[in-house]
């Protein structure tokens, strides 16, 4: 044990000025999730986002590299080699340093976690220690057969270069190895089998690890690694095509849904030009669980007499509405108001969309006002800017919605910001039965894990904004479906 302790306190000694570094960083990422003021969109969150994500990301995974290159095993003439130094103790010594690397992080995300109201969830952040080691591990198997790091940056192109030159070759075939060696139950819960693939592989990297130390083989050592990642299809789902960890939902035939027809509703004006919205009126829907249910267009395309229509899509989550009929319409997008009057025939639809249920329970509530935030069960949202235009109100969200590999996943949409598990409303205070319900489109944060909410909605002109506030629903999903829409010959009804 004091040849490892030794080791390792050599590296800390020497690289502690990047430690202290990642601490910085760390609490950076806590300020920029965990508070009101660091979801703010200004110079300063901006560069301090670019300073801990990518810097910091930088310096984490170069400071593996070097410390492992420290005593490297590529190089027979290594003056350590010729010391009564056992390889099997240098190893533990350098699976210590990245678990305290990888420490540091876990830690300020256990702090933003609790600034955000998510004590409970504190073991899941705990336990994330188990498969970023596993990931890490393969950092110091590669550092450990190179001598310098423009080697390893080289081998690591060639791999990258490898994997992705061998998607388009074997990909169907380990598709249907995995199928067919599958050996997981189908309806297994998507968090287990993470905690299995991440026990599996923390157990053969070390394994790899240590047989490539024991006995510095390296040809050897990649055959295990193959024959691993082969082994490992066995621990997937049977019959099951998702990618580990994320459950796939259904299809909209599940639902049978159906477009009876268009109709114009409202019109707004928008680059020196009238648009007419355009909606499109359900027949039936009729398998969706009790709830809300929102839908979210993708993407799409309209023909008229086989030519597109230029149509401004409504890409935000919306909800369904709901006539005296008792029909479903959503908003479909906007068209300008001397293309709509060169429609003379029914219209061909193209669109592909998600739509997702759920029973919505409020969780807070928001000014209208910049910095205004809501935090509870390890999320954080914030009224990040506000604008208005005469009788037009441009409100954006910023927020944070941390997943973590060992927890059980709810059921999420990710076509919809914050994964689906929030929806807003738009009331004046003390009067909550009048209330608009707000669509909300998405947009990432690239520097971050900030997702980005856009709501446009109508004010009337002169009222205040104090007078108003949003609703937060918590949303618990019941359901997700998918699918494209091919309609054809859809009429379109105007005023």
């Amino acid at each position: 044990m004091k040849p490892i302790l030794h080791l390792l306190g050599k590296d800390l000694r020497r690289y502690a000025w990047a430690l202290a570094a990642l601490v910085l960083f760390g609490g950076i990422e806590a300020y920029l999730h965990g508070t009101n003021a660091g979801l703010l969109d200004n110079r300063l969150n901006q560069g301090l986002a670019i300073l801990s994500s990518l810097v910091g990301g930088i310096l984490f995974f170069l400071l593996i590299v070097v410390v492992v290159q420290e005593e490297n095993l590529a190089d027979p003439d290594a003056y350590w080699l010729g010391r009564p130094v056992a390889r099997k103790k240098l190893l533990v010594s350098k699976i210590l340093f990245v678990a305290i690397l990888v420490g540091i992080g876990i830690l300020w995300q256990g702090v933003t976690l609790s600034l955000n109201g998510g004590a409970p969830r504190l073991g899941h952040v705990a336990l994330g220690i188990l498969p970023a080691l596993a990931a890490w591990n393969w950092q110091i198997f590669l550092a450990a057969q190179t001598r310098s790091l423009s080697r390893y940056l080289a081998l690591a192109l060639v791999i990258v270069l490898g994997f992705y030159a061998s998607l388009f070759g074997v990909s169907g075939t380990l598709t249907r190895l995995g199928r067919l060696v599958a050996c997981l139950p189908a309806d297994i819960p998507a968090h287990v089998v993470t905690a299995i693939q991440t026990l599996y592989w923390l157990l053969a990297g070390f394994a790899i690890l240590g047989f490539y130390y024991a006995t510095r083989k390296l040809l050897l050592a990649w055959l295990m690694l193959t024959i691993a990642v082969l082994a490992s299809f066995a621990l997937s789902p049977i019959d099951s095509p998702r990618v580990i960890g994320i459950a796939t939902s259904q299809s909209l035939a599940d639902i049978r849904w159906k477009i009876d027809h268009l109709r114009t509703q409202g019109s707004l004006f928008a680059d020196g030009s009238e648009h007419v919205e355009i909606e499109a009126v359900l027949a039936k829907v009729e398998a969706l669980p009790d709830g809300d249910a929102w839908i979210t267009v993708v993407h799409g395309q309209i023909e008229h007499g086989g030519k597109p229509v230029r149509i401004a899509f409504t890409h935000g989550s919306q909800k369904l509405r709901k006539d005296d009929s008792g029909k479903a319409s959503f908003t479909l997008g906007q068209l300008r108001k001397q293309d709509l009057a060169k429609i003379d025939r029914p219209l061909d639809l193209y669109f592909f969309c998600s739509i997702s249920a759920s029973v919505p329970k409020e969780a807070g509530r928001l000014d209208l006002r910049e910095g205004s935030g809501h935090a509870g069960g390890g999320n954080r949202i914030v009224v990040r800017k506000l604008y208005r235009n005469e009788d037009r109100l441009e409100i954006e969200l910023a927020g944070v919605v941390p997943r973590f590999s060992f927890e059980r996943r709810p059921v999420s949409s990710f076509y919809e910001v914050f994964d689906g598990e929030f929806s807003f409303a738009l009331v004046e205070k003390g009067g909550d039965t009048q209330r608009t319900d707000l669509s909300v489109s998405r947009s990432i944060d690239p520097f971050g894990k900030t997702q980005i909410g856009q709501i446009t909605t109508t004010l009337e002109r002169g009222a205040a904004l104090e007078n108003y506030e949003i609703i937060v629903f918590s949303r618990k999903l019941t359901g997700t479906y998918h699918g494209f829409v091919h309609d054809r010959a859809v009429s379109l009804s105007q005023p």
